[in-house]
């Protein structure tokens, strides 16, 4: 090749278009550094997760279905939810860490689970509060608390306020969700930072706590006595009809709209269990706070 030719080659070659160099095109990533790829099957993601948090995700829905398990997109990208005590991870007692099954991201440890019966894993706090982000959610009209992976977005579940101490809260996890993880650096350090805080980790103030079960337990009174009275009225008693009478009076259609007329009956009965349950709820939450403000004792002589 004359000398005189090799220029003219490289700029032939410069001018081939990217795909027939074979070259990919970068990917976003969360550090806005681009990387090369991006895994496409299920065995690659999980080779990814294994190594870390993967710094690029998949950006559209096909993209995440290719590397999802069924249940897994489902319940991340679609928000659905798995059927109760079908998760493996109810029974996992083991130290360890839960990992988002979408992007690996630390969300909960194993020092945080209890067994609340609802057929779902669930916790009482977090592997750490930048972790997950929460919102309301409407899609079963009344609204509810969603919890979504800090990372990638993904659809974890749902948290409420009847948890044990010292939160008061329950995560409520679909386990497709989360993948467990034990005995590695990634776990270990995520045990050992969530035991440091542990400590330091406050539930909802006293003050707050004792108004709602006061109020849980005059509403279940309340309902208790106004069921009593129907079942006394229906058996002739002059006494509770002129109540039901009264009541009627000054509740106006508010009785007829929530009780039904008379007040009374099975709907009665179950708004004043679960207001009672509502009680029996928040006493351990009640000891614990109360523990928590007495002063403690000096070290003895």
């Amino acid at each position: 090749m004359t000398k005189a030719a090799r220029p003219l080659l490289l700029l032939a070659l410069a001018a081939r278009p990217a795909q027939c160099l074979r070259i990919q095109p970068a990917l976003p990533t969360r550090g806005g550094a681009p990387r090369m790829s991006l895994p496409t099957t299920q065995s690659e993601w999980h080779r990814a997760k294994t190594e870390g948090v993967p710094e690029a995700l998949p950006s559209t829905d096909e993209e995440w279905r290719r590397v999802l398990e069924p249940m897994q997109y489902a319940v991340l990208r679609e928000e659905a939810t798995e059927p109760k005590w079908s998760s493996e991870l109810n029974d996992v007692k083991e130290p360890g860490v839960f990992l988002c099954a979408g992007c690996a991201q630390p969300l909960f440890t194993t020092a945080a689970k209890f067994e609340s019966g609802s057929g779902w894993p669930s916790f009482w706090a977090p592997a750490a509060p930048s972790s997950v982000i929460t919102r309301v959610d409407f899609k079963a009209l009344l609204p509810r608390t969603e919890v979504v992976c800090e990372v990638c977005g993904g659809h974890l579940g749902h948290v409420f306020d009847d948890g044990p101490p010292p939160t008061g809260q329950r995560f409520c996890m679909n386990g497709a969700a989360l993948e467990f993880e034990a005995g590695t650096a990634r776990s270990e350090a995520a045990v050992a930072a969530f035991a440091e805080s542990a400590d330091s980790i406050r539930g909802p103030p006293l003050a707050k706590v004792l108004a709602e079960a006061a109020l849980s337990g005059m509403a279940c009174a309340g309902l208790l006595y106004s069921w009593w009275v129907t079942e006394q009225a229906g058996a002739g008693a002059p006494w509770a009809i002129e109540a039901l009478r009264g009541s009627g009076a000054w509740l106006g259609g508010a009785v007829n709209t929530v009780f039904g007329r008379p007040p009374g009956g099975p709907l009665t009965l179950l708004l004043a269990g679960l207001n009672g349950l509502s009680v029996l709820q928040k006493l351990p939450l009640i000891a614990h706070a109360t523990r928590a403000r007495a002063p403690s004792e000096p070290p003895g002589e």
